[in-house]
């Protein structure tokens, strides 16, 4: 399987539009943050998941390797080719390419599962405890 799709990265992209602190939107420059250039590589590659599932099933990403190899700026025109280069049961890997008008400004190689929606969210979305409302069992005693 294979893909290409284009992108126009805007304002939304941009490290400046992180809401964590202060240093990410006032003293870094106005390019595309590397989180928004994963999800970037994400994206045709769920797209392209999405035609070999049922509607009950999502793919969900297990790990990612990037490489933001330029500075991608406000405005650039992006193209983005995913080959599946692994694709067994319900795991599959992907080759992402990013360039831009000019260069290749990055690359990724992604892991997928594909997980039954309905019961993915009724069983590993639960609550998980706070580690302070775990209760340790009886300490162990030491006899010499």
């Amino acid at each position: 399987m294979r893909t290409r799709i284009g992108y126009r990265v805007t304002a939304d992209d941009s490290v400046r539009a992180l809401p964590f602190s202060e240093e990410f939107y006032s003293r870094k420059p106005d390019v595309m943050a590397s989180g928004r250039l994963v999800a970037m590589c994400e994206w045709p590659c769920m797209d392209l998941l999405r035609t070999r599932i049922t509607p009950l099933e999502c793919s969900l990403g297990v790990w990612q390797r990037m490489e933001h190899l330029a500075p991608i700026v406000i405005g650039a025109e992006l193209v983005i080719e995913a080959t599946c280069t692994l694709l067994r049961r319900r795991y599959s890997e992907w080759d992402v390419t990013v360039h831009d008008e000019a260069e290749r400004v990055g690359a990724a190689q992604l892991g997928f599962v594909t997980v039954d929606q309905g019961e993915f969210e009724s069983t590993r979305l639960r609550r998980k405890p706070s580690p302070a409302a775990v209760v340790l069992a009886e300490p162990a005693t030491i006899t010499r």
